[in-house]
């Protein structure tokens, strides 16, 4: 399954309520011009990620090999890289979690 959601304004979280846990396999492209992106990945995930802010912070607590990283922007792998993941937003915090 392949989400793709664009959200002018608001949280990803609250219009994606439930869809914001990545699934091994399904690539996941969020986007929103005002509002913060939170995503829950498994422990055991390969992706691929890239992420960026215009007005906000990244944060993770992922074992991610970063090939670029500053405060508003990353790219990088988990577990050498399989499902692509791409989150964009432009005036809000992107924050990238461990699945509980």
């Amino acid at each position: 399954m392949r989400i793709n959601a664009y959200v002018a304004g608001g949280d990803e979280r609250r219009h994606l309520r439930g869809l914001t846990r990545v699934t091994k396999g399904a690539p996941l492209r969020l986007e929103t011009t005002n509002g913060r992106i939170e995503i829950e990945v498994p422990r055991d995930l390969a992706a691929s990620i890239e992420a960026g802010t215009t007005n906000g912070s990244i944060s993770t607590d992922l074992p991610i090999e970063t090939t670029h990283f500053k405060r508003n922007s990353l790219r990088g792998s988990i577990i050498g890289g399989d499902t692509p993941i791409s989150l964009h937003t432009t005036n809000g915090p992107i924050a990238i979690k461990t699945r509980t």
